[in-house]
């Protein structure tokens, strides 16, 4: 069972609400990321207009969407928050795989 499905999904304000006022987060060229550790897993993806229009956002979400899934199954409890960045469409994807191994570093979040 894949963590990208309906029943892992952020859906309310209250929990971006929560994620957005977490202490744990950090900021990359190309996306922030969020994280609040928790029991189950809840994936959250965002990108506001200043990325682009809606193929533009669409198309960031996605890629966020895929890096994530590549580490599918090493994910550990927690609620992650990926907001896109205007930078995020110019950025290849080999950069965007290690800025988000950085992240995971950084954070200390085990994968």
């Amino acid at each position: 069972m894949s963590c990208l499905d309906k029943t892992h999904r952020i859906k309310t304000k209250k929990e971006f609400d929560r994620l957005y006022n977490a202490h744990q987060r950090f900021h990359l060229k190309s996306f922030i990321f969020f994280y609040i550790k928790q029991k189950d897993i809840k994936l959250g993806f965002v990108a506001s207009k200043k990325v682009g229009n809606a193929i533009k956002r669409n198309r960031a979400k996605r890629r966020l969407r895929a890096m994530v899934l590549r580490y599918d199954n090493q994910l550990k409890g927690g609620s992650y928050l990926f907001v896109a960045k205007n930078m995020i469409n110019e950025t290849s994807s080999k950069k965007l795989k290690s800025e988000f191994d950085f992240a995971i570093s950084k954070m200390k979040v085990q994968l």
